[in-house]
């Protein structure tokens, strides 16, 4: 038996095709933390398909395939909405890389991002929720020497500046993910 993958592009969704359990888990976490449906082993890589994996179901005990297949969707953005480091948002996304907001679902202390998480040949696009707290384990003191300010003036900068810092140093896939994330010729700038 096999299965493909659901998502609400926040969260992906098991269903086991042998009966009625099923199990989401954010799209941005790790999928070793799927247990009510355990994934057991990655199956061989077939190109130009989506990877597979065996699963084993914890109300069945029934073990089956998962295709994790993510649908293609367009990210529309509108420009109004978004901030990044230069003044026009199509540049902040596609040239530096990065564009950020403040929206109702932001904890007081994070920011919406929108960032380049390059992939093999693709330009690929994760979108995630960043407070300083998430990058604690960040070389402040190399990003200080490779952007020429002091700690004073990087304790002072606005976190969206910060964020761009800390990928531009260490590369923007320690903070957001492949996983599900939009190419390139998908997204459309309002």
């Amino acid at each position: 038996m096999e299965t493909t993958i659901d998502t609400d592009h926040n969260t992906v969704y098991i269903h086991c095709p042998n009966c009625d359990n099923w199990e989401g888990l954010g799209i941005d976490d790790a999928r070793h933390y799927f247990h009510d449906i355990e994934i057991l082993e990655w199956l061989p890589d077939r190109e130009d398909e989506p990877e597979r994996s065996i699963n084993k179901c914890s109300a069945c005990e029934e073990e089956f395939t998962v295709i994790w297949d993510y649908p293609p969707v367009t990210l529309e953005i509108k420009e109004d909405e978004w901030e990044g480091p230069d003044a026009s948002i199509e540049i902040s996304l596609f040239e530096y890389g990065i564009i950020w907001q403040k929206n109702d679902e932001c904890e007081p202390d994070e920011l919406c991002f929108i960032a380049e998480v390059p992939f093999e040949d693709q330009r690929l696009y994760d979108s995630g929720y960043v407070s300083e707290d998430d990058f604690d384990w960040a070389d402040i003191d190399g990003i200080l020497s490779w952007n020429g300010l002091t700690k004073e003036e990087w304790d002072e900068l606005p976190l969206g500046q910060k964020v761009q810092d800390v990928c531009n140093y260490h590369g923007s896939n320690n903070l957001f993910t492949t996983y599900g994330a939009t190419p390139e010729n998908e997204i459309e700038i309002l």
